[in-house]
């Protein structure tokens, strides 16, 4: 494997796209369920911008939408995996597609070194990354996932 394809290949690695978009209720839901699988904590922040009233009409009553949905996290590993050599592993939510619903996130990307192969980081991490897309594969097969 050349430099290039190994820089690929962690990136890869690192990105986790989901069965179909969720909502802040499911991204809740499936941290919720990872903590617990992973047997690790899980500290997150969801950032949500809104608009109330200007364009959205004038009534007493004044109408409310979500403009858009930003997530942003790290997992702080059990101590099995801090032995692997795994001490946090940052993350930020993604949408793929330009034209995606910005109330909704597709997928996680954890951060890596740009540069970085799959060399450079330690199995511990890759494990991490393919235990979560197991869990995160497993939310949406048993239909745990919001939207």
């Amino acid at each position: 494997m050349d430099e290039y394809e190994n820089e690929e290949e962690l990136r890869r690695r690192a990105t986790i796209l989901f069965t179909r978009p969720l909502n802040e209720e499911g991204i809740r839901n499936l941290f919720f369920v990872l903590s617990g699988e992973l047997d690790s904590g899980i500290k997150y922040c969801i950032e949500r911008w809104e608009e109330v009233g200007g364009n959205l009409g004038t009534s007493k009553r004044l109408p409310r939408r979500v403009m858009n949905l930003r997530v942003s996290g790290a997992i702080h590993p059990n101590l099995s995996r801090v032995k692997d050599g795994v001490f946090l592993a940052s993350f930020e939510g993604l949408r793929e597609k330009i034209q995606s619903d910005p109330t909704k996130i597709e997928g996680i990307r954890f951060f890596i070194v740009p540069g970085y192969g799959m060399s450079d980081v330690s199995p511990g991490e890759i494990s991490l990354y393919d235990d979560v897309r197991g869990y995160v594969d497993s939310f949406f097969g048993a239909g745990c996932a919001g939207s």
